[in-house]
Formats: C-alpha cells, structure tokens, sequence
C-alpha cells in the first residue's frame, strides 16, 4: 500500500492530484459523476474549486459527514451502487438512508462473524496442558 493509500486518504479519485482522497470526497465523487451524467456535462479535475459545482460539492460533503456519523463509509458506497440507487442524484434523497441502512447491517454481520472467527480459532485455544506440581512428582 502507498503512503497516498494508508490513513484517511485510501480511495482512488480521478479527480485529485493525488490520486487518493477521504471516504466522504469519493462518496461525493460518485453522487457528483452521477449529476454530471445527468446534466450531461463532464467533471474537471478538482471540480469543487469550480463555482459550478462547489455550492453542490458542499451541500453534499455536510450531508455526508452526518450520514458517517450513522453509517459506515462503505455501505454508503455500496448503496450508491446498487441498482435501486440509479436515479438518485444527492445525498439527501430521503430513500437512500434505508438502503444504506441495508448494507451497513451486513457490513457489521460480517465484521461480527469475522471477529466471532477469530476469538474462536485455533490461534487462541491454549494448549491444556497440564503442569505437575510437586505432589504429583512424589506420587510417580
């Protein structure tokens, strides 16, 4: 992994210099493309320095940062790229929360059987073995 990758800035963005941006930017990323698909026009690199499109990008980052403080950054993605998520163009689409509801439940059931998985392996079952004491030297 890169150092763009690790820590906060992990998605990949065609719209960055960096090449690399936070989960809530790629998350407006992906609602601005779908916009821009929309209204036929086509999102320049650091599209929200552009007086276009940063009254849209900032709506959209305060949306975002309260559906984070609900959701995790991946069901969001995921829910913007389901198929029922077609025709939504803002985050403040008031179906959208259920369906990213959907995907952050399934998100958190696989981190729990994950987690299930590891507390139950092999890697933490201690060998029981047991020791002898000195009364069970003198019984031998």
């Amino acid at each position: 992994m890169s150092r763009e990758q690790s820590g906060k800035n992990r998605y990949p963005s065609i719209y960055s210099p960096n090449g690399w941006v936070r989960a809530d930017q790629y998350i407006i990323e992906l609602i601005c493309e779908k916009k821009a698909k929309l209204d036929k026009k086509d999102l320049p690199v650091k599209f929200w320095n552009d007086p276009d499109w940063a009254k849209f990008f900032k709506s959209q980052l305060r949306k975002c940062k309260s559906l984070l403080e609900f959701f995790k950054a991946e069901a969001i993605i995921k829910a913007l790229q389901d198929k029922r998520t077609w025709n939504i163009y803002s985050l403040h689409a008031p179906w959208l929360p259920k369906i990213i509801d959907e995907y952050n439940k399934k998100i958190i059931k696989t981190i729990v059987k994950e987690n299930d998985d590891i507390s139950t392996g092999d890697k933490f079952i201690r060998n029981k073995r047991k020791s002898k004491n000195i009364i069970d030297l003198l019984d031998e």
